[in-house]
This record gives C-alpha cells, sequence and structure tokens, in this order.
C-alpha cells in the first residue's frame, strides 16, 4: 500500500485539484483500490466530489475521530463514501479543528491513567496508530490524502502516516522560503518521531511560461532541492479546464475534457509519479 500526502503550506497552489485528478487516475485509468482522506477543514476535496457532507455526523473524519477518543470501535466502512469501484473518500468536516481540543483532554486522562505525563507530540502518534488500525485491514493499493495548508495536528499526522509527500507550489519568489521551511519541519518530525518523512516529488503548477520569472524560480526550485528530490518536468500551466471540469462537472479534467491541453499535461505528469512510486515507502 503506497501512502502520499499532498501538502504545502500555502492555500491556492492547486494541491487539492491534482490529488482528485491523481485518485481518479489510479482507481480508473490504472485499475488500483484507492482510499482518498480529506485532512482539510476547507472540505474541497469533498465538495470536488460534489458532496456537501459537513453536517453529516455520520460519515466524516471527524465524527470517526471523536468515536476513537471516546474508545469506541471504529469500521472504516462506517464513515467512508464509495465513488465506483476502486474509489473510497473519508470526509472531513469544517468542525475537524474541535480534535485537538478532544486529544487534549484525552491525552491528559491517559497521563492520570499510567501516572506519567505524556508530551502533546502523542496526540500525533494516536492518531497515526489509529489510521493504521483501521485503514491497513482493507488493503488498499494507495491512500493519497489531502492535507491542510499548514503544519498543524492534523498535517501533521498526515505527513508522519504517510511519509511520502508530494508537494504542489507555484513559482513565486516567495516559494523558494516556503521550501527551507517545509525542509526544517519535516526534520522536526522526523527526529522527534523516528520517522522517515519525505519529500518524494515536487509539483509546479499554475506555471506561465511566457513569463521569465517563472522560468527562472522553477530553475532555483529545481537547484534548493537538489538531486535529493524529484521536480517533475511536467509544469502545470494555468488554464480554466482545470477548475471548470470540478466546478461544472465535478469529474477529473481528463474525462471531462478528453484530449484537451489540461488533460494531457496533468497525465504526463502521472506517468511521470508513476515512475517514482516503485522507490516510495511500501506498507
Amino acid at each position: 500500500m503506497k501512502k502520499i500526502a499532498f501538502f504545502y503550506t500555502k492555500g491556492g497552489t492547486g494541491k487539492t485539484t491534482i490529488c482528485f485528478n491523481y485518485g481518479y487516475y489510479l482507481a480508473d485509468n490504472k485499475n488500483k483500490r484507492v482510499l482518498m482522506l480529506d485532512f482539510d477543514p476547507q472540505v474541497n476535496l469533498v465538495y470536488s466530489f460534489g458532496g456537501d457532507y459537513k453536517n453529516d455526523e455520520g460519515n466524516n473524519l471527524e465524527s470517526m475521530l471523536l468515536n476513537f477518543i471516546k474508545g469506541r470501535s471504529i469500521l472504516l466502512e462506517d464513515y467512508t463514501i464509495k465513488i465506483g469501484k476502486n474509489l473510497t473518500i473519508l470526509p472531513t468536516s469544517n468542525n475537524i479543528s474541535v480534535i485537538d481540543e478532544y486529544l487534549t483532554d484525552l491525552l491528559v486522562k491517559k497521563s492520570f491513567e499510567k501516572g506519567v505525563m505524556l508530551k502533546s507530540m502523542e496526540r500525533n502518534l494516536l492518531l497515526k496508530d489509529m489510521l493504521d488500525k483501521v485503514i491497513k485491514p482493507w488493503e488498499f493499493d494507495y491512500v493519497l490524502i489531502d492535507c491542510q495548508p499548514s503544519f498543524s495536528l492534523l498535517s501533521n499526522t498526515a505527513l508522519i502516516y504517510a511519509e511520502n509527500i508530494l508537494t504542489v507550489l507555484k513559482p513565486e519568489p516567495y516559494s523558494l522560503v516556503d521550501i527551507d521551511y517545509i525542509k526544517r519541519i519535516i526534520n522536526n518530525l522526523n527526529r522527534k518521531y523516528g520517522t522517515n518523512v519525505s519529500i518524494s516529488g515536487v509539483i509546479i503548477n499554475a506555471f506561465e511560461s511566457r513569463k521569465k520569472l517563472a522560468w527562472d524560480i522553477s530553475k532555483k526550485i529545481e537547484a534548493n532541492f537538489g538531486k535529493e528530490t524529484r521536480v517533475f518536468r511536467e509544469k502545470i500551466k494555468f488554464l480554466a479546464q482545470y477548475q471548470s471540469s470540478i466546478f461544472l462537472g465535478k469529474q477529473p479534467v481528463f474525462k471531462m475534457y478528453p484530449g484537451s491541453a489540461a488533460a494531457k499535461s496533468l497525465l504526463n505528469l502521472f506517468d511521470e509519479i508513476d515512475s517514482i512510486v516503485l522507490d516510495l515507502i511500501n506498507y
């Protein structure tokens, strides 16, 4: 089972759109069993599939985590939505941030029970262990996680659970600063939790090929990562079809606009991603 977290520290980079399309690509084009986790309180991944589950207490990540915290038995199928034959989504809700508070209370309770003061970092491990327990028996080929665009309890848990990160960024001046920041935080996570979290690939999105600045920054991004991380050759241009395929059709771009420049570019990117998948940490 390959676990991949789509992550970046800023919103609006197209992270969710690419995650959504990649999930469909794996399920429909590659016949893989895919579970998609929405770990972003903005619930954009849920909306991409045409659903509005934010008020449905029975089918979302928040409900599953709260039941776990309360010590109840957890079955993944009670909280997920089936999208076609191979694709399953675990939705989130706008209220998912309350989990932080509940986990802190749980940590205090466990500290009293054990007579030892547990560290706040234990909250991430509690969530990671729960995800391992409820997801692994299903033997999905892929687990894709759309992360919150910041370092938080949820996103940190997603990163230490998946360990493989695909980061989606725009070729903007501040991207270079963000990259250094992300690297430092990842190093801290690995030091704290003994994990092997790493950026497996970098996707450059909203690329404006006519602008010299976009090319210059892209070259600096490639130089910044050096040989340790793959910066994918296929740069995704800003094309209206990416947004309209979701907004109008709730479909991946290669289904709604087959043969279009947008579809071809994204499929080229996915071919590149597939080429590194064999090297990803497997579970």
